[in-house]
This record gives structure tokens, sequence and C-alpha cells, in this order.
């Protein structure tokens, strides 16, 4: 599945805007070309660009133009990451004005030339001698590789130590190469090289290089770049969510199209795990209720804080903080807010707590209840229609405030 999901600024996520899913074809054992030789580059290159897996690209940027139409006075900056590095879509890019965008780049590619016998001068190359802009200190987190040999050497998946590092940062404008026939003009675009000034030999240099639609000229412009590309990893949390919580890997159908809708429900499951997280710590001081309806945050309150609930509606991050302990989290003082983990497995926990509340707990509807002859008391079927909040609570994780 090819996503794009919407995210704020700050990482809150909005939902997903576009999502594209495709099965491969079965693995043909015919003796094929041996890889990164000759003969299978040319195989790929032969290979019109709209058969090739990476066309999805193509589509989604074109989806993020579809979208822009909808919401004109809100800016869209796509990020995308090393896999989208595609003359063909850095060429639609650039062809609109609709949205801006942040494309990181493996650093591979070089120059345009004016006379075919001039130097090749690599992007990094070029960068790299440019007078940066600044320097700043980065604080870098180990890493431990997993995979195969083969995979343990590429970019970004050996192993790494925790450590401080210094970096400059150098910015501007340049006209890369257009590896296809009959382009003899470039691709001109702005550039942000972010790399270490003093490598420890022992780990791979830190180096991060982007291309990008937004103005670089000044550190501020750049600052904005930095600061809109890390919130891609967002997007790994999400997955994290989607695979690790939802299990969406392990639910097996006999035919794609049962495994599409289960996938469309874990996607919003997904997202409203992570949504909770984000949106409490921005606004921690806000109202639970904006987020958790009064039969979930009164059950949770009453099951973790062994209390009756308050009458005035606590804080959104007190509220999630206490499911979050429904999932395994400790609320310690020095502890943070709570991470999606705690809270995929806390919301399962406050659903069915919710779902008692509504059903025969203190939130029951008593115009639904009839007393019997003998005593005892029984729901009344006639009524059971107007007992709206049982059948909506029966949404996963409580999504009825955000389906429509």
């Amino acid at each position: 599945m090819h996503l794009m999901h919407a995210f704020t600024p700050d990482g809150t996520p909005l939902g997903n805007v576009s999502a594209e899913a495709w099965t491969r074809e079965p693995k043909d054992y015919k003796p094929k070309a041996k890889r990164c030789s000759s003969e299978r580059r040319m195989q790929i290159k032969r290979k019109p660009f709209e058969e090739k897996e990476t066309y999805r690209w193509l589509t989604t940027s074109q989806h993020c133009a579809e979208v822009k139409e909808h919401c004109p006075k809100t800016q869209f900056v796509m990020l995308a990451d090393r896999e989208s590095d595609i003359t063909e879509v850095l060429e639609y890019c650039r062809s609109q004005d609709q949205f801006d965008w942040v494309i990181r780049i493996d650093g591979s590619r070089v120059l345009n030339k004016e006379k075919f016998r001039d130097r090749t001068v690599a992007i990094r190359e070029e960068l790299t001698n440019r007078k940066s802009l600044y320097q700043k200190t980065l604080d870098v987190r180990g890493r431990t590789a997993w995979g195969s040999e083969g995979l343990k050497h590429r970019p970004g998946k050996a192993d790494r130590s925790a450590r401080d590092v210094t970096v400059s940062v150098h910015s501007g404008e340049v006209t890369l190469n257009d590896p296809r026939a009959g382009h003899y003009d470039g691709v001109i675009v702005n550039a942000v090289l972010v790399r270490e000034t003093k490598p420890n030999g022992k780990d791979d240099p830190i180096e991060c290089l982007m291309l990008t639609s937004l103005p670089v000229k000044t550190r501020k412009q750049v600052d904005f770049v930095l600061e809109y590309y890390l919130m891609r990893w967002m997007i790994e949390l999400f997955f994290k969510v989607l695979k690790s919580g939802c299990k969406i890997e392990s639910r097996r159908f006999e035919h794609i199209d049962r495994f599409l809708p289960s996938l469309a429900i874990y996607m919003i499951i997904a997202w409203r795990s992570l949504y909770i997280c984000r949106v409490s710590r921005k606004h921690s001081d806000a109202s639970c209720e904006k987020v958790y309806s009064e039969a979930e945050w009164k059950s949770a309150w009453q099951v973790v804080r062994k209390s009756r609930p308050p009458r005035k509606p606590p804080t959104l991050l007190e509220i999630t903080k206490a499911v979050a302990e429904l999932g395994g989290c400790i609320d310690r003082k020095n502890t943070g807010p709570p991470g999606p983990q705690s809270m995929w497995l806390g919301l399962q926990a406050m659903h069915i707590m919710a779902t008692c509340w509504m059903a025969f707990g203190p939130g029951a509807d008593r115009r639904c209840v009839k007393q019997r002859g003998d005593g005892r008391k029984t729901f009344h079927p006639k009524n059971r229609a107007s007992r709206s909040p049982v059948d909506v609570m029966v949404l996963p994780y409580s999504l009825q405030t955000y389906i429509c």
C-alpha cells in the first residue's frame, strides 16, 4: 500500500488523503539477469514508466494537487523520502504551483553540463564547496542494524552509536542533469545539504540532502525546510501503529476484496490512536470532551482513579494518561506524554468499559427499562431504538465523532 497522510506542522495527524493498494505478480522462476548488472539495468530502463511500481509516486503527487483544489487557502507541502527521487516526479512537481514539496535524495545526482566534455560534478560536491549558512549541534540517537548483511550496509540501515554531532548547513539553487534522452536543459531546483563536519571514523557520517520548491536563501527559510522534513517521520509512526498495533499483516483472507475493507477500517483506527497522542500534547489543557465522549472519560476515570468522576470534565492530557494506564503505561512524575503503543491498548479497554457504562452502567438510559409484574426489570423492545448511544458505541475505538 502506498499512502499519503496529512499532518499539521506540529505533527498532529489529520487523516489519510489517498491510499493505493496493489498486489505483485507471482514469482517467475525463470533465469533472470543478476541484480545491479548492466543487463538488469537495461531491462529496467526499457520498461515504460507507467508499468513500474515507482509510478505510484507520480500519482500520489497528482492526488496532492487534486486535494489542494478543495483547500485553496491552505499551504500544502508534500514530503517524500529517497524512494521518490525520480526525474518524472521532480518534473511534475516543478511544473505546478498548487503545492510545495521537499524530497530527499541519496546524493548520486550530478549537475547539468553545458558541454559534453566538461567535468562531472556531483550535487554534494557543489553544495559542500559553497559557504555554509550556519552550524548547529544535533543529538543523534543510537541505532541497531537489522535485516540481511546486504541491507545493513545501505544508507540509514547500519549500526550507529548515540552521540552529539556538529553539522554544517549548505543551500542554494542548482541545475540537475536530466538523464532522459532528449532533455538537455536540466532541472532547476533548490537544494539543502546537512552534513557532519568532523566524522568520528567509526559511524557513518550524518548527511541529509534535500530538494525543495521552498526558498532557501536565509537561515530562517532553511530552518523551515528542515522542520518540515522532520515531520516526515510521523508517517513511520503511523505505519508502526498499523502494523504492530492493529496487526494488519497478520490478517489473512482468501481474496483481496475481503482484505481491503478490513484495511480501510484499521487505517482509521491507527489514525485515531496516533491522533489522540499528538493532540493531547499540543492541547493538553483543553477539555477532554473535545475528544472523548462522556461515557469514555467517566468510565476510564472511575476504573483508573478508583473514585467517582468529577462534575467538571478533566483536561485532555489527564484523561489520555488514564487511558494509557489501561494499556500498561506507568504514570510517574518524570514520565512524558504516552506513546501510541500504550494508547492503542488502552483504547481497546476503554471501548469495552464505555460500552458497559452505556448499556447497564450509570450511563444507561432509564427510559428503556420497563417494570414487569413480578418486580423484575427488563429492557423495553420498542424503546431500544431510542438508545442511540449504545448503537454508536459499537464502533471500534469510539470513532463516532470522526465518521461522517
